[in-house]
């Protein structure tokens, strides 16, 4: 899937809540996450002042009581490209196909099978595939088609 530096990037990052419920809020996310090392220089305050300073027009016009707030580095994932690499990937694989252009419209449980309905956005194909686990691993053994406009 190619370097993670590619699709995951360090971003500034601001967390504002009021209200002492959101402030007891952030107090417990900060404990819980300055916990681990990706989080460890990630700052904590309510004093308004600091607040104001981090991000002025969050606290313009606000009362500056009952605020916290938390700084720090946090995490940008770019899903599009990692949806696409692991697509890549999959499609790479032995016995496995990636149909694009389909629309999952129902999916559900038939005893110790899957069925998976679906519709091909271009043509408006109807399609219903039965999963069945065979010796661990996931088959498709029966396909039905209809031409359903």
């Amino acid at each position: 899937m190619g370097e993670p530096r590619d699709f995951i990037q360090p971003v500034p990052h601001v967390c504002f809540l009021s209200g002492a419920d959101g402030v007891e809020f952030l107090r417990a996310r900060h404990d819980a996450m300055s916990e681990h090392h990706f989080f460890s220089d990630m700052t904590w305050t309510t004093d308004s002042e600091e607040i104001t300073h981090w991000a002025p027009l969050v606290m313009e016009g606000r009362e500056p009581t009952s605020v916290a707030a938390t700084r720090g580095i946090g995490t940008e994932v770019n899903y599009g490209l990692l949806a696409r690499r692991m697509g890549g990937w999959l499609a790479e694989q032995d016995d496995c196909d990636i149909a694009s252009g389909w629309k999952v419209t129902k999916l559900y449980k038939e005893a110790e099978a899957w069925r998976v309905e679906s519709r091909c956005l271009a043509t408006g194909e109807l399609n219903s595939f039965l999963w069945e686990r065979e010796a661990g691993v996931w088959r498709c053994f029966s396909r039905q088609v209809s031409l359903n406009f």
